[in-house]
């Protein structure tokens, strides 16, 4: 046994004070350790052993041999020039036993602990029951911002500058906020209990710089009680970066847990052979598999055997590089069927450089790829049909200027199979001189948004020399973000066989027109000579009647007829067969009229507007002012009386004609109805007006006046 074990009993005076302390008995160890034989120390008093009459703890001892409480303390026994640590029980009242532990040799580790006392990034001070500093390390100066000299005899609260010392004139412990400090209620418990604590969170205001800062403070306390003078050793650390270091940490973990559980992409994570460690949420929804589905098991059993030797290969070339790369491949899903997936695959190193995870980011394009596979089947088929046509695809990089075509717009330039890419200006040096402004306009006029589609024909050079027709259609197909025109895109159809043709039919139409037309003035030629010969048939027979009333209805008929022959010579002098122009017909016939009456005496005033009608309405309308205008020349005045015949033409504001005969004669007798009259001339005029889909007024008083309003 090294420790030194030895029994006292207390000396009392007559007071019952204690005086002394005399030894009954120890062991060897305890011979060693103080260095007297046992038969010298057994009965001896601890003043005759010391030679003094300060008996070292006296006080202490006889404390602890009346009550019965055990204590321990280190100490230094200058008599014997030696470190002890001393354990004091009490046997039974008066009597205590010390057990000695002889730690002189550990004064070297003390240095070191001091070093670390001194130099440890803490605050570190011992305090007396009433909180006062006793000692404090560098780190305690450094913290207060002052002197081991100045602050010694402070309270800790009043030493460091914790702002709760300031709200009371007595200092740290008294203010209204010190009550539930936590740093005053642990120091003073581990007075009152000798418990010590370690690493206690506090929150307290101090004036760091200057400036008002809460610090976040690990507090720890040890409970040290020497020579009965109770101590406790108060160490703080400031752990407030770390705390918000860890809360950013915790932050960030937080985010990046809420990232990885609701990106809509798939996140995980796996070791160096490709075994899961962690999958995020969003597998379930796209592939059906838990956490625990797929954690631990190797990502090559779920690949689609078709696609496993690509992805292999991939994954062998990855880890030669290290190189971040993309793959799509065909994955597993929980109830049996593939999805398509896109993966990136990129490392995460540990603290030493090696691999630590690979970390895989996927996203279903199932969808997609059933897109791209419907897409090339109709690239397919369009390009079966397009082979099977003339027709060509373009495609316009409008930034870039350039053109590219199909393989079919080179076999249309006689210029191989292959695919041509032409820059603009060398697009419109192919096109025809005369064609350029007609389709740079339609081009301009799209782009204006003054046509839905670009198209245009025109003409263009092939490789033979040879000018080609084309009919060419296009429209943007894509925009920027401020919407100018990136792409214009479109097909061209070869329609040069379409244009010789439609010239060949316009050149056999305009033969036959101008063929029809020589027919039909020669038809019109025909038909005036014979008007002509059954008016002049019709004068020869009137010659042989002397009743006039005879002789003027010859003359009647001989004037229809001769209305008529005006018109079809018109015709016959005109190219428009379709429409004749009544304003000279009707001057010619007007004119005719005058000179057959002989009514020299007679104004005649004509205002006609150009009007065009044709044979279906010219006939009737001339017909119609033969007979008007005869009746004025006729009856509206006596034998050698003056007068004034109007005659007008115009379109009026309801799109229709209006013609009016008017004279100033002596007008129609009130007792004849000309729409019920029975003579030829009115019902002539009746069955004219209907012809020309028309209808009439009349007007008698002052003279006559016919008002015509027909749609022509």
């Amino acid at each position: 046994m090294s420790e030194g074990v030895c029994i006292f009993e207390i000396i009392y005076d007559s007071n019952g004070y204690p005086t002394d302390y005399m030894i009954i008995d120890s062991n060897s160890a305890y011979e060693s350790i103080i260095g007297y034989r046992k038969e010298d120390l057994a009965g001896s008093k601890a003043s005759d052993i010391f030679g003094t009459e300060y008996i070292p703890h006296l006080y202490t001892y006889a404390k602890i041999a009346e009550t019965g409480k055990q204590t321990n303390f280190e100490t230094y026994c200058p008599y014997i020039g030696k470190h002890y640590r001393v354990s004091i029980i009490s046997p039974e009242k008066g009597k205590f036993i010390t057990i000695l532990t002889d730690i002189t040799g550990q004064n070297e580790i003390d240095d070191e602990l001091k070093a670390v006392y001194e130099n440890v990034p803490v605050v570190i001070m011992l305090v007396d029951s009433d909180r006062r500093i006793l000692k404090l390390n560098k780190n305690a100066e450094l913290f207060a911002g002052s002197s081991a000299k100045n602050l010694k005899g402070l309270r800790g609260g009043d030493a460091l500058g914790c702002l709760h010392s300031l709200d009371d004139p007595e200092g740290c412990g008294f203010g209204p906020h010190c009550k539930n400090c936590k740093v005053r209620n642990t120091v003073l418990d581990t007075f009152n209990t000798g418990t010590n604590y370690n690493n206690v969170e506090v929150n307290l205001p101090f004036i760091v710089n200057g400036y008002e800062k809460h610090l976040t403070l690990l507090l720890s306390t040890s409970f040290i009680n020497t020579d009965n003078q109770p101590k406790v050793l108060v160490s703080i650390q400031d752990i407030t970066d770390k705390k918000t270091l860890e809360k950013n940490i915790c932050e960030k973990d937080s985010l990046l847990k809420d990232i990885t559980e609701n990106i809509w992409d798939m996140v995980c994570l796996a070791d160096k052979n490709c075994n899961f460690v962690y999958v995020s949420p969003s597998h379930e929804h796209h592939l059906g598999y838990h956490f625990e589905d797929l954690v631990d098991k190797n990502i090559f059993e779920f690949i689609h055997p078709d696609d496993l030797k690509h992805i292999e290969k991939l994954y062998f070339e990855f880890l030669q590089t290290l190189n971040p790369i993309r793959s799509e491949c065909r994955f597993r899903h929980s109830k049996g069927h593939y999805v398509w997936l896109e993966t990136s695959v990129n490392v995460v190193y540990d603290d030493y450089g090696d691999i630590k995870y690979f970390v895989f980011n996927s996203r279903d394009i199932t969808e997609r790829k059933e897109t791209e596979e419907k897409l090339k089947y109709k690239e397919e088929i369009l390009e079966l049909a397009l082979n099977s046509t003339s027709l060509a695809v373009w495609d316009c990089d409008i930034k870039k200027g350039e053109l590219y075509f199909s393989e079919q717009f080179s076999k249309l330039l006689d210029c191989g199979n292959k695919e041509l890419v032409l820059d603009t200006q060398t697009w419109w040096n192919l096109i025809h001189p005369d064609d350029v402004n007609r389709v740079s306009k339609a081009l301009n006029d799209y782009y204006a948004g003054r046509t839905t589609v670009f198209e245009s024909e025109y003409r263009i050079k092939d490789n033979s020399g040879k000018w080609l027709w084309l009919l060419d259609k296009g429209k943007i197909t894509k925009r920027d973000n401020s919407g100018n025109s990136e792409r214009l895109t479109g097909v061209i159809l070869d329609i040069t066989d379409k244009v010789e043709r439609e010239e060949k039919i316009r050149e056999y139409a305009n033969k036959i027109k101008e063929s029809k037309i020589t027919r039909e003035k020669e038809l019109h030629h025909r038909i005036k000579n014979n008007l002509q010969v059954i008016s002049s048939l019709l004068n020869l027979q009137s010659e042989k009647f002397e009743d006039e009333d005879v002789v003027e209805a010859f003359k009647d008929t001989q004037n229809r007829v001769i209305s008529m022959s005006f018109v079809h010579q018109k015709l016959y002098q005109t190219n428009n067969l379709d429409n004749l122009n009544s304003k000279d017909y009707i001057k010619e016939l007007v004119s005719y009229l005058t000179n057959l009456y002989n009514k020299n005496n007679i104004d005649l005033n004509i205002d006609v507007q150009n009007c065009y009608f044709g044979i279906d309405i010219i006939i009737p309308l001339g017909m119609l002012i033969n007979e008007l205008v005869s009746n004025s020349l006729k009856y509206a005045f006596p034998e050698g009386e003056s007068g004034k015949v109007d005659i007008q033409l115009y379109k009026n504001y309801k799109e229709c004609y209006t013609l009016i005969i008017a004279d100033n004669g002596r007008g129609i007798p009130e007792n004849i109805d000309i729409r019920d009259a029975e003579t030829l001339g009115f019902q002539l005029v009746s069955s004219l007006v209907n012809q020309v889909n028309g209808d009439f007024e009349i007007y008698s008083g002052n003279g006559t006046m016919f008002i015509i309003e027909f749609s022509g």
